[in-house]
């Protein structure tokens, strides 16, 4: 069985395994289109009935080599459109002649996004009321518009910051990629596209975060098994979850004597337009905030760095993001994650057993 096409929500016996790598690229085939329209369909249908908080993916990222027309053809077969339903999207990247299908993010990409959202509000209160009522913090949002070698391409970032012009145009000013456990050349790929495809975007703020490999603990156990090792599904909860080396706050993370989310690492990197060659440059050294290294300077994002504010308006208030704060979002978003990946496997045991009141069903 090939665990990246085939759909997770397919009956077995026995616990799934997923890949060790949650981002897989796929060369273009006839039957690898169509294996992605049926679990992209289906994907869609566990949204619509409500039954996305029972639905975790095996991927986070599908990539496909295709070009644009292809593409487009992909788009249009599969009826999408970005108002019926935020996930999974569909982007596509035309200097890469990568499709990428992306399915709902782990806590960890919310609560690194939440982190400076929330802070640059902060922020912006210290400035003009006039010149903070420009600023714009939003979600995952379809962005086009992209020029030059990008042109054709379409994004959704983990955030998005825009910033209404004093004419009243709104501008992209800056864009989060977050990765949990997905490859560094994926998230620079996705970096170079909004600065060098689009003249508005200031400033990329790169945060991946790493997990040594994840295997479901369960999967060599029957249904019966598992349901004598843990309680019902509806009674897990974060004061269930135990680090294993309780000097390691962020080691491997147990729920009943079973490893849900293993050892994590983590590290940020701010990119920038360079002025010269109008080439995404990196700007500063990689801090590594979350394991054996520690970050050689403080965490500092000024307002300017986000919008286009002049320092004289405010634009040098510092975003009071600091690594501490990072730190204690995903330490918190682990142990969400080990509860989501536990319920996962129980909720699926249930449903086999058909268990579930499945109130929409009609025989």
């Amino acid at each position: 069985m090939n665990s990246t096409l085939d759909h997770p929500l397919a009956p077995s016996m026995r616990s799934p395994t997923p890949p060790k790598d949650p981002t897989t690229t796929h060369r273009l085939s006839s039957s690898t289109i169509a294996k992605f329209q049926e679990l992209f369909k289906e994907t869609v249908s566990a949204y619509k009935t409500r039954k996305a908080w029972s639905f975790r993916p095996l991927c986070e990222r599908e990539r496909v080599q295709m070009s644009a027309k292809e593409f487009t053809m992909l788009y249009e077969t599969l009826n999408y459109s970005e108002s019926d339903q935020r996930f999974p999207s569909i982007s596509f990247n035309s200097r890469t002649s990568t499709g990428i299908i992306k399915w709902m993010p782990s806590p960890v990409h919310a609560e690194c996004a939440a982190a400076f959202v929330q802070q640059q509000i902060v922020a912006a209160n210290t400035i003009s009321p006039i010149v903070a009522d420009r600023i714009r913090a939003v979600g995952s949002q379809d962005v086009r518009g992209f020029t030059g070698r990008y042109e054709g391409s379409d994004k959704q970032p983990d955030a998005l910051f825009k910033y209404e012009q004093p004419n009243g145009d709104i501008i992209y000013t800056c864009a989060f990629e977050i990765g949990f456990s997905e490859k560094y050349e994926d998230l620079l790929a996705d970096t170079r596209l909004w600065i060098e495809g689009r003249e508005d975007i200031m400033t990329v703020i790169l945060i991946n975060v790493e997990e040594d490999t994840y295997q479901c603990p369960t999967r060599g156990l029957e249904d019966d098994e598992v349901k004598d090792r843990f309680p019902h599904f509806s009674k897990l909860g974060a004061s269930m979850v135990h680090f294993e080396d309780p000097l390691d706050p962020f080691g491997s993370l147990s729920i009943c004597g079973y490893t849900w989310v293993n050892r994590s690492t983590a590290f940020l990197e701010i990119w920038k337009r360079d002025d010269d060659t109008g080439k995404a440059r990196r700007h500063g050294a990689r801090e590594n905030f979350i394991g054996v290294d520690k970050p050689t300077a403080e965490l500092d994002v000024r307002l300017k760095d986000l919008y286009p504010i002049d320092p004289a308006d405010g634009g040098n208030e510092r975003v009071p993001v600091t690594w501490e704060h990072l730190r204690r979002r995903i330490g918190g978003a682990r142990k969400e994650l080990a509860v989501l990946r536990c319920e996962k496997i129980l909720i699926d045991i249930a449903k086999r057993e058909d268990s579930i009141n499945d109130l929409d069903y009609t025989p």
